[in-house]
């Protein structure tokens, strides 16, 4: 059965992450996450910072979103607000057997149109030249695109920007 066939068979719910009720399922979450191929296809037991669980878990990093199918997170979306060093940052994960259903999408919306964040003004992330699914979907979201180097290219989401965009 297909991805898209089990979602549709199965309820998927995305809520804000709630650290009081979600702590366990977050940790359980971002460890499967990093066991599974990422940059380039390799594994890497290094989390991006954003997606660590205890910078999850603080309200004060950002806001996070969940992806829940049968009772399980099976996706996370993160922003980490800025700090002095550096600009706020966004971050969108969903485990493999669950990718291409559109969870990625939904997650991106959440962010997008979470009323919180439009004063930040603007989030970017980084990703893997050869994620085809994640640059399909920023240009479906009409989030910016700037190379980096051979391997990166930074994806900048304008808030009021894309909003209009994914209205």
């Amino acid at each position: 059965m297909s991805t898209t066939a089990l979602l549709t068979a199965v309820r998927s719910e995305i809520r804000p992450m709630v650290p009081s009720l979600d702590a366990a399922a977050v940790a359980d979450f971002v460890e499967s996450i990093a066991s599974e191929p990422r940059f380039f296809g390799q594994r890497t037991n290094v989390p991006m910072r954003s997606m660590s669980t205890s910078r999850l878990l603080h309200p004060i990093a950002g806001p996070s979103f969940v992806a829940i199918v049968d009772s399980t997170i099976v996706g996370l979306a993160h922003v980490e607000l800025p700090r002095r060093d550096r600009g706020a940052e966004f971050s969108i994960q969903v485990r493999s057997p669950w990718r291409r259903a559109g969870l990625g999408t939904k997650l991106l919306r959440s962010v997008i149109f979470h009323d919180d964040l439009e004063e930040l003004g603007s989030a970017s992330c980084l990703v893997a030249r050869n994620n085809r699914a994640a640059l399909a979907l920023a240009a479906s979201a009409g989030l910016e695109r700037r190379d980096l180097e051979v391997s990166l290219i930074e994806l900048r989401l304008v808030f009021g920007q894309s909003a209009r965009r994914c209205a």
